[in-house]
């Protein structure tokens, strides 16, 4: 079957360009160049000698790459063992890139340096059937590859496994541009997963290794760089070894990010149902934009994890616009988990396929994505609803929907309750209702200036009749409303300012047991109630507040935020932002993104380390990865 994940709008065409053609990756719709079993790219059907090299001839149009991306998967191995791919003509370096276990099926994707000859060699430490799937290239200046893959990290000659839910430093690099390295988790002491992230920042929701007790198992990751480097949590003791293959280049085109769950048909998140990929069945799973990725973006990379399988079996994942390849991305035993990094051409819409030869659930987290060079179309403005409060509804609203709702039949997608500030309170009808875009988020939406990362959400503007927050009111609101828009209910985020700050705190502590929400945004408000932990310790909550606020003083967040964390163990700790000589209006620093910019926020808080809109969509009601 084919699943479409709708990523973003790309005007690129099916290329297959020379290196030297561009300075961004040049994808290519995956195509195989070595096959061991069948004497693909190669004059023999017999497997790899132990310690002999085996070259892969790329494509003539990757003459000169900086490096080649390549799906490495080793097949049938006599036993346990390791396969790594260098440049040809050199020494193999001590690092690896798939470990595996005596007869299985283990793909990880590779970026390597081709050789002086321009070839890549793969070595395997025991006799093994390989093969590989170039993906695309990365042209001269794109990518810094390394002479040699460098070891960074060794827990198992040195500090020890990684303790289980503490934040571990990876690779202590604070470069631009995004670090390229194989994560290798080895024996560890039960079932699991590892994320990878910026240091400093929340671990998101998403899994770049998923493991089992006493496993070894490895994957590529790309990731962006915090102000320490780049970090991960694993979920159980492990033992963890990190090789760095090299950077992409600032100037490449790349935007790496704190990676975003797309998909999970286990939740399920980003599709209608919870239900297995089905093979021999073509079915469209959509997802929500998601993270703001640009409709100049032409290619992507997704960490795919597939899982519950009910055998044996592979999946594919290729760009919508063309038939499906004669690759896999993925193979995966019954019972198994098997993730995998992929770099993939976007299709015609900003789709990407992907094809399973057996029911399989799969997972789709989102690490970032290259720019095309061509310029992109324009973008439709979202559509706005005028809806006046009449019998049977409780309040009146204003609603926001995506570009594209109207053709995404059964489609859901991220949404935000916005909560406006007292002096908009009304009828909730006619002009009355329209005033309660004059500022904030709404306003965004009005004048055609929101963010691109805010363009792929639902936004609903209830407007209140009073100026008193009544949680019961808006409960009632959204079980009327909420039924007849095409809501994420993973994804349902509630934000305010002002009074409609003090009304995300008051829903909290209200109905946060209920865990409605997947995470809260409240600006310029604050709580004058007693906490009670038990509503407050589930929903992740990030508060901003201008220091020079004379409307409402600061300390009502600051105060808030810090007794949560300090009293009521929240499963994720609460964020607050404060902005130095800023009164009132934080709002607009925090929705349109330039509070962002260098110097704005206290460094006695937390940073404006991510688009509020990128950390929203991180969050999912279920908090599965």
């Amino acid at each position: 079957m084919a699943m479409a994940i709708t990523v973003a709008t790309s005007a690129s065409d099916p290329a297959t360009s020379a290196a030297a053609a561009s300075e961004s990756y040049q994808p290519v719709t995956p195509q195989r160049v070595l096959d061991t079993r069948f004497a693909i790219g190669i004059a023999s059907t017999a497997k790899t000698a132990p310690g002999v090299a085996t070259p892969i001839v790329l494509p003539a149009e990757a003459t000169g790459a900086a490096a080649v991306a390549l799906n490495l998967t080793v097949t049938e191995p006599d036993a346990d063992g390791f396969a790594t791919a260098y440049s040809c003509g050199q020494d193999p370096p001590v690092a690896s890139n798939v470990n595996f276990r005596a007869g299985q099926s283990v793909p990880n994707l590779v970026i390597a340096k081709p050789g002086t000859d321009g070839q890549v060699c793969v070595v395997t430490s025991v006799a093994a059937h390989i093969v590989a799937d170039v993906q695309g290239w990365f042209p001269p200046g794109s990518y810094d590859p390394l002479p040699v893959p460098l070891r960074v990290l060794d827990t198992r000659t040195g500090t020890g496994k990684l303790v289980a839910n503490v934040e571990t430093v990876l690779v202590n690099d604070q470069s631009d541009g995004a670090v390229v390295a194989n994560v290798t988790v080895d024996d560890p002491d039960g079932p699991g997963f590892l994320t990878v992230y910026p240091c400093g920042t929340t671990p998101p929701i998403a899994s770049n290794l998923n493991f089992f007790k006493g496993e070894t198992i490895a994957n590529l990751t790309v990731a962006r760089a915090g102000p320490n480097g780049v970090c991960a949590v694993a979920t159980a003791p492990t033992q963890v070894v990190v090789d760095v293959q090299g950077h992409i280049s600032p100037d490449a085109g790349y935007t790496a990010i704190t990676p975003v769950r797309m998909t999970d048909t286990r939740s399920p998140i980003g599709v209608p149902v919870a239900a297995r990929v089905q093979p021999s069945q073509i079915i469209a799973l959509s997802f929500p934009v998601t993270s703001g990725i640009p409709v100049m973006a032409d290619t992507a990379i997704l960490n795919v994890t597939a899982t519950d399988s009910v055998a044996g079996g592979y999946l594919a994942v290729f760009p919508c616009d063309v038939p499906a390849p004669f690759v896999s991305n993925l193979n995966i035993v019954k019972g198994d988990i098997r993730p995998n990094l992929v770099i993939s051409r976007l299709g015609a819409g900003g789709t990407v396929c992907i094809i399973a030869s057996v029911a399989m659930h799969v997972v789709v987290d989102l690490q970032g994505w290259f720019a095309s060079s061509t310029p992109p179309p324009p973008v439709s403005a979202p559509v706005r609803q005028h809806v006046d409060r009449t019998t049977g509804l409780v309040m009146g609203y204003l609603a926001y929907l995506p570009p594209g709702y109207s053709s995404s039949s059964g489609r859901t997608w991220p949404t935000i309750v916005f909560l406006h500030g007292s002096g908009q309170a009304g009828s909730g009808v006619g002009a009355d209702l329209d005033s309660v875009a004059v500022n904030g988020l709404p306003l965004l939406y009005e004048s055609g200036t929101e963010p691109a990362v805010a363009a792929g959400f639902i936004v609903l503007v209830p407007q209140l009749p009073d100026t008193t927050n009544s949680p019961p009111r808006l409960r009632l609101w959204m079980d009327e409303v909420l039924p007849r828009y095409g809501v994420d209910r993973d994804r349902l985020y509630l934000t305010g300012l002002s009074q409609g700050g003090f009304g995300v705190f008051d829903y909290l502590e209200d109905y946060g047991d209920t865990n409605e929400f997947a995470a809260m945004v409240p600006i310029a408000g604050g709580f004058n109630r007693l906490i009670r932990c038990a509503d407050w310790r589930n929903t992740p909550l990030w508060a901003f507040h201008g220091e020079q606020d004379l409307s409402v003083n600061v300390a009502g967040s600051i105060n808030t935020v810090q007794s949560v964390n300090a009293n009521c163990a929240p499963t994720e700790r609460m964020r607050l932002t404060t902005y130095p000589g800023v009164g009132h209006d934080s709002w607009d620093l925090t929705y349109t993104m330039s509070g962002m910019a260098p110097g704005l926020t206290d460094p006695a808080f937390d940073p404006y380390d991510v688009d509020v809109y990128t950390w929203m969509l991180a969050h999912v009601r279920s908090r599965t990865r």
